[in-house]
């Protein structure tokens, strides 16, 4: 189980049973946040949404086929994303 979805349970776990329809979209956003406060930091900045972070966050491909077939970019990527806007590697090299 990655960090998002044990930040999600957790959130979950911690939340009124009536209220888990109405946090459906919310979940991210606080999972959003809960990165944004344990990566924080001035090391790397994004040039998209211009936040400092220390390191920006792994990216994880769970997909058993892509593991299988040996499919390039179908394996863990460190130091991939912004916390803040999911901005990737491939993203900032295009953009830069």
């Amino acid at each position: 189980m990655n960090l998002q979805s044990r930040i999600i349970k957790g959130i979950k776990n911690h939340t009124p049973g009536f209220a888990h329809p109405f946090l459906r979209g919310g979940y991210h956003v606080l999972t959003r946040i809960v990165y944004s406060t344990l990566h924080a930091g001035n090391k790397i900045t994004c040039p998209f949404c211009k936040h400092s972070y220390n390191h920006f966050i792994p990216y994880n491909n769970y997909a058993a086929i892509t593991r299988e077939a040996d499919i390039v970019g179908g394996k863990s990527i460190p130091n991939d994303l912004c916390p803040a806007c999911r901005g990737g590697k491939r993203d900032r090299l295009v953009y830069c």
